[in-house]
């Protein structure tokens, strides 16, 4: 039996150190499979050569699909020595390893990641640019407001969640004066997603979210109130909620 198979251990636990160089060997396999499951055990691996044997397989070049699985488990190194070769990958020509590098880079706390995430945004492939939103939001990256508006602008939800995820009073008020000119259901996402941050605020621009969510006529809004009135239902007297239990009440009736 292979090394591979008798160096992962019970349990997910890490690859033994010592079993390293049977993985690369295994990362540089004609059979995908296993030059996936070697990139897969090396991401594991606790062995602080694992890292430079991820970037070298990279370096080497292999099938889209065991570059992706490489991409992936130098996301979970999060070491931003492979800050370059996923930047190189983020511009591969098949889509699931672009993601997967966008994914990886996101992870890593080096900022020269920035603007490969903020490129990504322009990506032709909506999962590409949904990566790339994704590890924005999961950054908090406020420098990328613009170019999420942007995506926004262009009908593209996946800018929704992630301008939520960075969302200041100052952009709340911002997308409030958006309304008309985004479709609806991007921007009921987007301001559904704040209200549900307990770090959102102060109150008043709560209140100035719930009463842009007014506006907008039809379900989208109706059930983005109606999910703000229940996640709220311990604080009654919230001003927000108030207002937005006052619209809910007011569209129920015949």
């Amino acid at each position: 039996m292979r090394a591979l198979l008798v160096t992962v251990l019970l349990g997910g636990a890490a690859i033994a150190h010592a079993d390293t160089a049977a993985l690369v060997k295994d990362l540089g396999d004609t059979d995908e499979a296993r030059a996936i499951d070697a990139a897969t055990a090396l991401g594991k691996s606790t062995d602080p050569k694992a890292v430079e044997a991820l970037v070298a397989g990279l370096d080497a070049g292999t099938t889209p699909k065991a570059a992706a699985a490489l991409c992936a488990a130098l996301g979970v190194k999060k070491d931003a020595r492979g800050v370059v070769v996923l930047q190189q990958y983020a511009h591969h020509r098949a889509p699931e390893v672009r993601k997967a590098a966008l994914g990886a880079l996101a992870a890593i706390n080096d900022p020269r990641v920035l603007p490969a995430l903020l490129a990504g945004l322009g990506d032709s492939d909506a999962e590409v640019r949904a990566a790339a939103a994704k590890g924005l939001a999961d950054r908090r990256e406020k420098g990328a407001e613009d170019r999420l508006i942007k995506l926004m602008e262009h009908r593209d939800a996946s800018a929704a969640g992630a301008l939520a995820a960075i969302a200041t009073p100052q952009l709340a008020h911002r997308l409030s004066e958006m309304l008309g000119s985004v479709p609806d259901p991007i921007l009921c996402t987007a301001l559904g997603e704040m209200l549900k941050r307990a770090d959102f605020g102060p109150e008043p621009i709560r209140v100035e979210v719930v009463r842009t969510l007014s506006k907008v006529p039809g379900v989208d809004s109706t059930a983005v109130l109606l999910e703000y009135v229940a996640a709220t239902e311990r604080d009654k007297n919230r001003p927000s909620r108030l207002e937005a239990q006052k619209i809910v009440d007011e569209r129920s009736r015949p």
